[in-house]
C-alpha cells in the first residue's frame, strides 16, 4: 500500500562505498543538504491542503529581483532545526540568496552554508543520468572534505545516491569529482513539501550512520 510509509521507504534506499571504521568525520554532524521549492516551498498547494497544514504565504524576491510566491508550513523551519544535533544544515537550491530572502522566513540562522548551482537551468547542460545538481554537489563534497550527506529535493532519487557514491573513469562527466562514501538523496514531493515523517526518516538514517 502507497502512504507515507512508501515515500519513506523510498527516500531511506541508500548507498554507501566501504570506509575505514576510524574515518575523521564519524564524530561530525552530516551535511543535510535543502532545498527550497517543492521542499521549503509547497508547490501548489491546493486551499484544502493550506487549511489543513496552516500554510503561510509569503513574497520572496530572487536575486534576480523577480518576486514569487511562497507556500510555507510554517512549523518547517522548527523542524530543521530539531535535526540540529545529528545533522549540519546546508542550502542546496537554484535560490543563491537563500540565506536572505528564504532564511529569514522560516526561522533559520542567516549564515547556511550553501552549495553553489546556477539560478536557472536553463543553457546549462542536462544529463539524464542524475538530478542537475549531482554534479555540483560532488564538487561541493569535494572541496570541503565531505566525505558523507544526506539531501532533500524534489528532483532526488535512489539513482542519485548511486550516482553520488560511484566512482567513474577518466573521460566520465562526474569524474573530475571523487565519490562520497556514504550519502542519502531523499525524495520529497513537490506538492506537500517536508512532512514530519520525513524529519523522523532522516534522523532514522542518520543514527544509523
Amino acid at each position: 500500500m502507497r502512504g507515507r510509509f512508501a515515500v519513506i521507504a523510498a527516500g531511506l534506499r541508500v548507498h554507501r562505498r566501504q570506509r575505514p571504521a576510524h574515518s575523521h568525520d564519524m564524530t561530525a554532524r552530516i551535511p543535510l543538504l535543502v532545498d527550497v521549492d517543492g521542499v521549503v516551498n509547497v508547490l501548489g498547494p491546493g486551499s484544502g491542503q493550506i487549511r489543513k497544514r496552516g500554510l503561510v504565504r509569503h513574497n520572496a524576491t530572487a536575486e534576480t529581483g523577480v518576486t514569487y510566491r511562497l507556500f510555507v508550513d510554517p512549523r518547517v523551519g522548527r523542524r530543521l532545526l530539531g535535526l540540529a544535533d545529528v545533522f549540519e544544515l546546508v542550502w542546496c537550491t537554484t535560490w543563491s540568496n537563500a540565506n536572505e530572502a528564504i532564511s529569514p522566513l522560516v526561522g533559520l540562522p542567516t549564515d547556511l552554508r550553501q552549495v553553489p548551482t546556477p539560478g536557472s537551468w536553463h543553457g546549462v547542460e542536462i544529463h539524464t543520468g542524475w538530478a542537475p545538481k549531482v554534479p555540483y554537489i560532488r564538487r561541493w563534497a569535494a572541496e570541503h572534505g565531505v566525505t558523507r550527506l544526506a539531501w532533500v529535493d524534489d528532483d532526488a532519487s535512489e539513482r542519485d545516491s548511486t550516482v553520488l557514491t560511484t566512482a567513474y573513469p577518466a573521460g566520465h562527466p562526474l569524474a573530475c569529482n571523487p565519490p562520497l562514501q556514504d550519502a542519502l538523496a531523499f525524495h520529497v514531493p513537490p506538492r506537500t513539501g517536508l512532512l514530519p515523517e520525513h524529519f523522523d526518516a532522516l534522523r532514522v538514517w542518520a543514527q544509523g550512520r
